[in-house]
């Protein structure tokens, strides 16, 4: 009995040792891939203020002709303040399906995110990376400076600072109270009614209006139209058909904005959603669309 008892442990112990020599072999190959994909993030600013738009141009490449990825990785985008912990994140997959990049034609594309209800004010860091999107999540090595050792590359240095309040928007009438959730981290968003009204600092010269919102097109069922007015003309207009947040950027010229030193934009919707209607919460709101950040760039 105490024969093949020794016997039964030794076995145990031969297969974690084989097990561990194993892994041991298998992150030993993992670390001696050569990398062959190289990323390229240009922005918009890089000292950046709280709310403001953060226009991201990614250009990914594969600088070998006979390589590619063997499966579809996911984006990592890691916004670190200066001691190295994330703030904000902002991952993504790529809009092309990242085992079909070549060597043939760079992967360009546009991201644009809003540094909204963060804490963290000062200098940090944005690092890029690709991983598995399920399972143990392992990264890719690429092309660049991983400092960490981590395969998170950093592609810009930044700087987060308070908000430029001149380009922040007045609300006047048409909003409700603010509404916002915790789930991963704080979002906030407030509805407007049919109508709904800002006043922003004239500028005085060529910007651009960020409207980043969400229209209840699925509980309305049908499209909704949406125009933008300025000091009470129209300026644009646009239709959504889909369910999905949308982003419009209107750039407006400097002779529109007039000679008063507060300039008044409307939001006016076609239709409205009143969510008791369809047995939603007893919520008698009248609502038009819901706003996550109206910001004026320049």
């Amino acid at each position: 009995m105490r024969k093949l008892k020794s016997e039964k442990i030794y076995s145990i112990l031969a297969i974690a040792i084989l097990l561990y020599l194993l892994m041991g072999c298998q992150d030993k190959k993992e670390a001696n891939i050569k990398p062959f994909i190289s990323v390229e993030v240009k922005l918009n600013q890089r000292k950046i203020p709280i709310n403001s738009p953060v226009e991201m141009s990614f250009c990914w490449k594969v600088v070998e002709k006979s390589k590619r990825l063997d499966k579809d990785y996911k984006i990592l985008v890691h916004f670190l303040d200066k001691n190295g912990e994330m703030f904000f994140n902002d991952d993504h997959v790529s809009p092309i399906n990242s085992n079909l990049w070549n060597a043939n034609k760079p992967v360009e594309y546009e991201r644009t995110v809003f540094l909204s209800n963060v804490s963290m004010l000062g200098k940090g860091k944005i690092k890029v990376g690709l991983y598995e999107p399920s399972g143990e999540m392992k990264r890719h090595p690429l092309i660049g400076k991983d400092e960490g050792g981590d395969r998170a590359y950093t592609v810009a240095d930044i700087e987060i600072i308070g908000e430029e309040l001149d380009k922040e928007p007045i609300f006047k009438e048409g909003w409700y109270e603010p509404e916002f959730t915790t789930n991963g981290r704080v979002v906030e968003w407030t509805w407007t009614m049919k109508e709904a009204e800002v006043a922003f600092l004239n500028p005085g010269r060529d910007a651009v209006l960020y409207l980043y919102a969400h229209s209840p097109t699925l509980e309305l069922g049908v499209e909704q139209n949406i125009i933008i007015e300025l000091n009470g003309k129209e300026i644009h207009s646009f239709t959504i058909g889909s369910s999905q947040d949308f982003l419009k950027k209107i750039k407006i010229e400097q002779s529109l904005w007039g000679e008063k030193k507060w300039a008044d934009v409307k939001i006016i919707a076609d239709k409205t959603f009143v969510p008791s209607t369809d047995g939603l919460h007893g919520d008698t709101r009248e609502l038009g669309i819901k706003v996550y950040n109206f910001y004026l760039y320049y």
